[in-house]
């Protein structure tokens, strides 16, 4: 059975945090490189995980600082995408994890292995509309919280999760029969 592809991008990711986090000789070619990396990974990030791509590339332009052309500017621009970088990759692989779980009809264990889907935090505010209706707002600090907010009303909907035989990615059935493809 093939690899699920989401852990070719959590391979990727990994790669760009402890790779860089090692070096300690940091100059402008290292950067470069670095940046390079960083712009494949969202690439295929967005391709295989439009939304979360594409957040997560929002996320990074915000994050890096205006190059003055310093070497405090590559440090400060390196130690701004890391701490993201690492929460998005965290989530990845909990989100396969989940997803092989919930596929294999294996029961979620919130108190050990999901633990810090308990702890996502976001703040909930609700507004009255023009017409007199309440709606809600979510307000969240990082991507890694939005998307655990995201997964968890997954879950909440109790969905059929399977195994593309052919890609190897997770999808869920449009109808309750066992699908294989």
């Amino acid at each position: 059975m093939r690899q699920p592809q989401s852990m070719a991008n959590t391979t990727m990711s990994n790669y760009i945090i402890t790779d860089f986090n090692k070096r300690h000789a940091f100059d402008q070619d290292t950067f470069e490189n670095m940046m390079e990396t960083l712009s494949d990974f969202v690439y295929t990030f967005e391709r295989d995980n439009p939304l979360q791509g594409t957040l997560t590339r929002a996320v990074l332009d915000d994050t890096i600082p205006v190059s003055n052309g310093t070497l405090e500017h590559l440090l400060d621009a390196t130690h701004a995408v890391v701490p993201p970088l690492q929460e998005i990759v965290l989530f990845q692989n909990l989100t396969v994890q989940l997803l092989s779980d919930l596929h294999r009809g294996v029961a979620l264990d919130f108190k050990k292995k999901y633990k810090p889907l308990r702890k996502t935090e976001f703040v909930q505010t609700m507004l009255m509309s023009k017409d007199g209706r309440l709606a809600n707002r979510y307000h969240f600090r990082s991507p890694a919280s939005y998307y655990c907010f995201l997964l968890l009303n997954f879950i909440e909907r109790k969905p059929i999760v399977e195994l593309c035989r052919c890609c190897g990615r997770f999808f869920v059935p449009k109808t309750k029969r066992k699908t294989l493809y």
